[in-house]
């Protein structure tokens, strides 16, 4: 799978500038698509941990680790980290 954020093609790259940009080049209002974005990031972390205790209280093990190593990664905070 191939993608193109802010003029960014490492996942590792990414961050909040990378998706202001990106709204530049398609002409969106950034601070509506920051926003937006924001919403969305908020969202994520929730709907991760509550997908990881459903799989757990299901028995499949290791769970809480591959959600930690998730948000570690690819969490909101990541967002602001670079």
């Amino acid at each position: 799978m191939s993608f193109y954020i802010g003029e960014q093609l490492s996942l590792d790259e990414i961050n909040r500038k990378s998706f202001r940009s990106a709204a530049e080049l398609c002409r969106l209002n950034p601070a509506m698509a920051m926003k937006r974005l924001d919403r969305l990031a908020d969202k994520f972390e929730n709907c991760l941990r509550e997908a990881g205790r459903r799989l757990s209280d299901q028995g499949l093990p290791g769970v809480d680790g591959i959600m930690d190593n998730m948000l570690q990664s690819a969490g909101y905070r990541q967002l602001f980290s670079n």
